[in-house]
């Protein structure tokens, strides 16, 4: 199922209502993160990492949510991964929000805030595609059970270890809210699409975004402040908008993440770390340094780093393995004669003689 004639079918759908929703770019100069113009920088190319959050979704009880029909936001994301353009779908449903304390019955609306729906991924240049759509679903016992598969596929992974591995679920995800939208049970109220880098001439910045089903809402008169959408005429005065069902989703720079230890090259690291806590220069530290030689290498192509991260993290992991072995060494930590250990110590000898072209 291609992406591009999903949203075929939900502009549709959207154009044929009364009233057209307002799909809003937040005014840079209406954000308090920017008072300083911390967002006005661009994104460079293998440089930064850029996440994708729904930072607030409000939902009013106008349409009875989780009593007669349920919330659900479609996020689509395509970029540049490991060398070639990826797309990464995410589904928000009543799942998740009934995960997160929200109970089926509720007064006055709901506020769902800062749910990840891209996870941190390098900028590699090239065409970025975000897409965002505000449904409601019927809620019929028939379509939950099929709601229900497509929301928790999409949230199992939660973007770990590595986007390479979400990514291979993708259309899975997408053919599931194909099938969703086909029941016509599901109907958009409110999308947003758009296309940022070089080649659409839109400067790829950090920045918010918000979908209104609501048709006029003046842009001059939103704010956002503490990640919150509000509405006045000032940024100080203004209060939270409650006029109508919202969501609100930002592009974020991240300046380097730190969740690596989740990432694929992590088995091979432990390893290091475990052969250079011995004090015994051959064979154990000798295997670490090998062994540190093949993961620089996984580091330096890794799809989920940006150059200064590989660089970083290479740099720090030399000197931890070192450090783990002088104190070894200073510690007089030596490894056990006979057993267990010197099986372990054969084995790496055996490796390393082949390493060096032994037979």
């Amino acid at each position: 199922m291609d992406f591009e004639a999903i949203w075929s079918k939900i502009n549709n759908v959207i154009s044929e209502r009364r009233e057209m929703p307002s799909a809003i770019k937040i005014l840079r100069n209406h954000i308090d993160e920017n008072e300083k113009g911390q967002l006005d920088v661009k994104f460079a190319k293998d440089q930064n990492y850029f996440q994708m959050l729904i930072n607030e979704m409000y939902l009013s009880t106008q349409r009875e949510w989780f009593n007669k029909v349920d919330p659900v936001v479609y996020a689509y994301a395509e970029f540049i991964y490991a060398g070639r353009s990826h797309a990464v779908p995410f589904l928000v449903g009543p799942n998740i929000l009934r995960q997160r304390g929200v109970s089926d019955q509720f007064l006055g609306g709901l506020i769902l805030r800062n749910t990840d729906v891209t996870g941190v991924n390098p900028y590699r240049g090239g065409t970025l595609v975000l897409s965002v759509v505000l449904c409601e679903a019927k809620g019929d016992n028939l379509l939950r059970p099929l709601l229900k598969v497509v929301e928790n596929t999409a949230g199992a992974l939660d973007f770990s270890p590595a986007t390479g591995v979400y990514i291979k679920v993708a259309k899975l995800l997408m053919d599931g809210f194909d099938q969703l939208f086909g029941t016509g049970m599901v109907t958009p109220l409110v999308g947003l699409r758009d296309m940022f880098g070089p080649r659409m001439d839109m400067p790829f910045q950090p920045g918010y975004f918000a979908l209104i089903a609501a048709p006029d809402v003046p842009p001059e008169t939103l704010w956002v402040r503490d990640r919150q959408l509000v509405t006045g005429p000032n940024l100080k005065d203004a209060k939270p908008y409650r006029n109508a069902d919202f969501v609100l989703y930002s592009i974020n720079s991240v300046g380097a993440r730190d969740d690596y230890d989740t990432l694929p090259f992590n088995a091979l690291w432990e390893r290091v770390k475990t052969d250079a806590s011995s004090g015994k220069e051959e064979p154990n530290f000798s295997s670490a340094r090998q062994q540190m030689g093949t993961l620089y290498q996984v580091i330096m192509s890794s799809p989920d780093l940006t150059d200064p991260q590989r660089m970083s993290l290479a740099a720090e992991y030399i000197r931890q393995m070192n450090e783990t072995h002088e104190n070894a060494k200073k510690f007089g930590l030596q490894a056990r004669e006979g057993g267990e250990e010197s099986e372990l110590d054969a084995i790496r000898a055996r490796a390393l003689e082949i390493a060096k072209g032994g037979q």
